[in-house]
């Protein structure tokens, strides 16, 4: 335990007599004065050694021995809105005190109610820890991501060979608790565009935003979701003329891209929960505003879909934002 200065000053001041400084004090009591100040200053060094060594003889942490609401706020902070159930799980592990605390009912029923909604029912599962790990759905705290790499053939010219060039992207889908998702396509690795997932953020390039619904099966649990373009460009990027202006008159009309993706969520192993999403459905419906029309195209899914896998993102939970 260490004493700040005002707790020293005080300390003094209530083993020390205070003089006026006037000229009618004489030098033995000068001398007095600072023999107080001597034994001022060795009782509060007593007092700071005790205070030490009752600390560490005590059997429990000093922040269990906090009041039980203000223990669960805190396991509250740590799983915070993302539901990072790998910050739970470590704090488990500190010691049979927290252990217990993360396996509180209560904190398992928020975490239930944030993925399925506030009138959420336990029932069958045992408990509300038993509902949230069996019970499928997305995880929040991380993203799916999948490597889609190809060989593609170049342009030779004369009689040498053509070049051939691999060409790598990756798909990255964030989820949030309130039904929204986020997919980004990008040729970039990673740990280096997944912190851009961690908010819905309209300045990244190629971003679609949509809604999702989980249909839960017998054998396959579904996922649907409608996306759609949520990249803003800065206005005024590039200064247009008036001929300009007057050619854009004459283009096509301007065109609204929505994507359906349906995909199924399994599970790679019993520790391994719902951590993989298979594709089984992929189109886009192109509608033209001024002319009331659309088309769909579906795309193939035989190739260059690969399935996506949970990624726990580290910087989602760094700093907790908001309790559960």
């Amino acid at each position: 335990m260490e004493y700040s200065d005002i707790d020293i000053c005080e300390a003094l001041l209530d083993e020390v007599d205070i003089h006026d400084g006037s000229d009618a004090e004489s030098f033995d009591a000068e001398t007095n004065s600072v023999n107080e100040d001597t034994l001022a200053e060795m009782k509060l060094e007593r007092q700071r050694t005790a205070a030490i060594n009752s600390q560490y003889n005590k059997t429990d942490p000093i922040i269990l021995q906090l009041p039980r609401d203000v223990l669960t706020n805190i396991v509250k902070w740590v799983v915070s809105s993302r539901l990072d159930v790998v910050s739970l799980a470590n704090l488990s592990l500190v010691c049979k005190d927290f252990h217990v605390l993360s396996r509180d009912p209560s904190i398992w029923h928020l975490m239930c109610q944030r993925i399925w909604g506030a009138r959420v029912l336990r029932k069958p599962y045992r408990s509300w820890q038993n509902h949230f790990t069996l019970r499928p759905h997305v995880h929040i705290h991380g993203v799916y991501i999948s490597k889609t790499s190809y060989f593609r053939s170049g342009v030779g010219s004369g009689l040498s060979s053509k070049p051939y060039y691999i060409v790598e992207y990756y798909r990255i889908m964030r989820f949030f608790p309130n039904g929204e998702v986020l997919m980004l396509t990008t040729p970039e690795e990673p740990r280096q565009v997944v912190h851009l997932l961690e908010h819905k953020n309209r300045k990244v390039q190629a971003l679609l935003h949509g809604k999702y619904d989980l249909r839960e099966g017998d054998e396959d649990n579904i996922i649907t979701a409608k996306l759609t373009s949520y990249y803003t460009p800065k206005d005024n990027v590039i200064a247009q003329t008036h001929r300009y202006r007057r050619q854009n008159q004459n283009n096509q009309p301007k065109q609204v891209n929505e994507f359906n993706v349906e995909m199924k969520l399994v599970s790679t192993s019993s520790r391994r929960k719902f951590n993989k999403l298979i594709w089984i459905h992929h189109s886009c419906c192109t509608k033209y505003e001024k002319l009331g029309t659309e088309s769909t195209c579906v795309f193939n899914l035989s190739e260059r879909y690969p399935a996506l896998y949970f990624n726990r993102v580290g910087s989602f939970s760094k700093h907790s934002h908001e309790q559960l």
